[in-house]
């Protein structure tokens, strides 16, 4: 889900399969997301890192003002992914989902799902509510915020769908493309170039690496 209208005009892609029918399409993976939320949260993680090679930071970046960052003093690259990954899953699950499709898209260029921008109106509309109902202050907070748990497994299934569909092909991942890393905030373009530096390492690797045929 991209909140950025530059960065988000910026993304051409689009889903294997819509949010709204994702459960449909993988009624395995829409299971696996209701019962153990965390679980695929973590295990989702992992899988974007291990494409991109990018390293763990809290929240994919996206939340510098993190408590858990403040917390665990995680909020620049991490060079272990545990037990910081775990922590995030566990106890900042819904801002982890959104770490995850958030990398997935600017890291793949896959624009948003029409039904990620009705639950960005949604919430503007929500914090809209806020500035003018009297009494709790909080009540558009509790209504965005149910919204979204409601949607929470349609988003992790088509994650998880597309990730499936990037890893099918020969060449799942060549680099953040060019008019996607020029949007990107500082902090997001440091980390891509992470992953950029650890796959050149991997690739240096491969090619001075001599096959024993004894």
């Amino acid at each position: 889900m991209v909140r950025d209208t530059l960065l988000r005009d910026s993304l051409t892609g689009e889903w294997s399969v819509g949010l709204i029918s994702s459960p449909c399409a993988s009624p395995g993976t829409c299971c696996y997301a209701t019962w153990c939320t965390c679980c695929h949260v973590h295990s989702q993680r992992t899988e974007i890192l291990d494409l991109t090679g990018e390293k763990y930071v809290c929240c994919g970046g996206m939340y510098p003002a993190c408590a858990l960052c403040d917390c665990c003093g995680c909020c620049g690259e991490c060079e272990s992914r545990q037990p910081w990954q775990c922590l995030e899953a566990c106890c900042c699950t819904n801002m982890a989902i959104i770490a995850n499709r958030f990398l997935i898209q600017t890291r793949f260029d896959i624009a948003n799902d029409p039904m990620d921008n009705f639950c960005i109106a949604i919430g503007t509309c929500c914090w809209c509510c806020n500035i003018f109902v009297e009494g709790d202050a909080d009540i558009g907070q509790m209504v965005s915020e149910c919204i979204f748990s409601m949607m929470a497994v349609c988003f992790l299934t088509q994650q998880e769908v597309e990730l499936r569909r990037i890893k099918s092909m020969a060449k799942p991942f060549e680099g953040v493309p060019a008019h996607i890393y020029c949007e990107l905030a500082p902090s997001q373009q440091k980390m891509c170039r992470s992953g950029d530096e650890a796959k050149a390492d991997y690739g240096t690797m491969e090619e001075n690496h001599v096959p024993d045929n004894r």
